[in-house]
């Protein structure tokens, strides 16, 4: 009675340890799902009270940024650097780069841990053989089947 002191306590249900000392607590899930949370609130006479909640967690879509828009003459080799945001755990992604000439969509896929890029990033050359204007897109999806398209513009010149 009056002198009590508290220790509060959060488990938030997703495995990972457990936050003490405030009633205001933020957490980040990393995985879509379905929690239980649990807060504790013992005083120091070793009483002790309980509550919980549900946290249904959905998954954010990716978020894809093709690149900046480039000029480049005729016959040049191009490269795309793209990148993306996914807020989920590692997944595996697919890129599907559509360079808007008619050559055939390139398909690339990267995995949790790939060292050849840093998670985070696709990268890809191309050859346009003709000048124009061109609407490059990359199509993202994880493994989770959630999509995103970033799309730059690519203005081909004749070589002088």
């Amino acid at each position: 009675p009056g002198a009590d002191t508290h220790t509060i306590g959060w488990d938030f249900g997703d495995g990972t340890a457990p936050e003490t000392g405030t009633l205001n607590p933020t957490h980040l899930y990393g995985e879509t799902g379905v929690y239980t949370v649990t807060l504790s609130v013992t005083d120091d006479d070793s009483g002790a009270g309980f509550d919980t909640l549900t946290v249904t967690v959905e998954n954010a879509p990716p978020a894809v940024d093709a690149g900046p828009d480039q000029t480049v003459n005729e016959g040049d080799t191009v490269g795309f650097a793209g990148s993306f945001t996914d807020l989920g755990t590692p997944d595996s992604h697919t890129y599907v780069w559509d360079f808007g000439d008619g050559s055939p969509s390139v398909r690339t896929v990267s995995h949790p841990g790939d060292q050849h890029l840093p998670d985070g990033y696709a990268e890809i050359v191309h050859r346009f053989r003709q000048p124009g204007y061109y609407i490059v897109t990359v199509e993202h999806t994880a493994d989770n089947g959630l999509k995103a398209v970033g799309r730059l513009d690519v203005r081909v010149t004749e070589p002088k």
